[in-house]
């Protein structure tokens, strides 16, 4: 059926509604099906700092609950005439004391290694870049705070003793300002090599979490809670999951620094109980303590693997059981990969898949979206006149706004360029919207109100099953945002 769009445009964003669009859904996984929400984007090109600069490049990597959006950015060239790149922060309306546009985060004496990870609500970043005491190590966590302009090393305030010359990375932060990320601790004479290590950094000390037993780990995101998540490693080389790259097995890794979710404080193992495993990572943990899996798993007796996507639950939801359970792939029948990154609170998943190879053996991939147990391409949503091709989806908030990077072509100068996106669906595409207006109304109190008590979709703004007092707070921070 061919699909009806309707265009409206401007300079730089283009909102393309959808009719009759048949949804991708992988054949034969668990849970096929298509949800009937239309679709109705608005995609925003998030420009770089330097404009001056030819082929200058960004990459979104995370998004707020309010748009506010972080990455990187070309902001310059060096005296080869290399590009340079700064941390970057993309407003859509003033805040903080900026402009709307794109701002770069400070200092600016910036390379290649620099790049602005995460962002909490209260507009908090946290990310990596070289060092600027001259004590060594090539990158260091930061958490950068836009109120003060302040930009706070972790791997100095409070932590090196594991290394001299520490190498860290911030992956994540939530509303209380906490970050996580891996730092390297420096090996022995017999193993001379420099080991990764999973860290959750408070404000004032960096604390090192403990592995499955092996040596390398990674902290990768933290929910509201406080809890953890990322990949931890075992020392089993006689385990049938041995990776060959690490020469340890790698395990989906919850922390918790108390009792939750039935189960006690310290590092739990969430991979799938299934022979096929290879080795898992957790990509995501959204407010409910639900976990996003990526899940490797071998399909042919050479040892061939391919990412498909799993899920945690510490109860049962989206019709999965509590624990671990398989998801699939977007391409379930031809083995491809299927790359999860980030997961909201309505369990509305984002990542990027190979959807083809080319002739020369490269693999390529575009954005994806799982939703109300169908796959989409996230290209299929957007009307092919904007020459733009949405390769990976790094991010979504509980709006559904969806950041990522691909190539834009410019017809004005004729050439690629390679830039991040935002996604901002319409308000009458998302279910619990706070208004189908796109602003907090006097209608929207009453729907809450009438739905109290409900499992009604549309009022259940924090998409934990009931429209209860939480949903009623919610509908406060939205309005005073706004």
């Amino acid at each position: 059926m061919i699909s009806l769009i309707a265009v409206v445009a401007t300079q730089d964003t283009l909102i393309a509604r959808e009719a009759g669009k048949t949804p991708s859904s992988f054949a034969g996984g668990p849970h096929a099906g298509s949800d009937n929400w239309p679709t109705r984007y608005t995609i925003t090109k998030l420009g770089p700092i330097d404009n001056t600069v030819f082929n200058a490049q960004t990459v979104a990597n995370d998004v707020n609950q309010f748009g506010d959006v972080v990455g990187r950015s070309t902001n310059g060239e060096n005296g080869g005439g290399q590009m340079t790149f700064g941390s970057a922060l993309w407003l859509a309306r003033p805040a903080f004391g900026r402009t709307a546009g794109t701002h770069e985060i400070p200092p600016t004496n910036y390379d290649a290694h620099n790049r602005a990870y995460g962002i909490n609500d209260l507009g908090q970043i946290c990310g990596f870049a070289p060092p600027t005491d001259g004590l060594g190590g090539t990158t260091r966590a930061y958490r950068y705070d836009p109120w003060t302009d302040q930009m706070v090393d972790l791997s100095i305030a409070g932590y090196n003793a594991y290394s001299p010359h520490p190498k860290s990375f911030a992956s994540a932060i939530n509303n209380d300002g906490v970050v996580v990320g891996y730092t390297t601790v420096d090996g022995t004479l017999e193993q001379p090599r420099l080991f990764w290590q999973p860290f959750i950094h408070d404000g004032d000390e960096m604390t090192v979490l403990p592995t499955f037993g092996g040596v390398y780990g990674k902290a990768v995101d933290i929910n509201n809670d406080g809890h953890i998540v990322g990949f931890a490693t075992y020392i089993d080389p006689d385990s049938p999951v041995w990776d060959p790259l690490f020469g340890e097995q790698l395990a989906a890794a919850l922390w918790l620094q108390e009792p939750a979710y039935g189960l006690p404080a310290g590092i739990h193992d969430l991979t799938p109980n299934r022979p096929d495993t290879f080795g898992t990572d957790a990509k995501a943990i959204n407010d409910h303590g639900e976990v996003l899996i990526v899940y490797p798993y071998v399909h042919d007796n050479n040892w061939t693997y391919s990412n498909s996507v799993a899920l945690w639950l510490p109860e049962p939801n989206y019709g999965f059981p509590a624990g671990t359970t398989v998801v699939g792939q977007f391409n379930y029948e031809d083995e491809r990969s299927t790359s999860a990154q980030n997961m909201n609170n309505r369990g509305e998943i984002v990542g990027t898949y190979n959807y083809a190879i080319d002739t020369n053996g490269i693999p390529l991939f575009h954005a994806f979206l799982y939703r109300g147990g169908a796959w989409h391409d996230l290209n299929n949503m957007i009307p092919p006149s904007l020459s733009w091709n949405l390769e990976r989806a790094w991010a979504i908030n509980d709006a559904g706004q969806i950041v990522g990077d691909g190539t834009f072509f410019n017809f004005q100068t004729g050439s690629v360029e390679y830039l991040g996106f935002l996604l901002t669906p319409d308000p009458e595409s998302v279910p619990g919207a706070a208004s189908r207006e796109g602003v907090i109304t006097p209608d929207d109190v009453r729907d809450v109100i009438d739905q109290f008590g409900t499992t009604s979709s549309e009022s259940d703004l924090n998409a934990d099953g009931t429209v209860d007092n939480e949903d009623v707070v919610e509908l406060i921070r939205r309005s005073i945002r706004r």
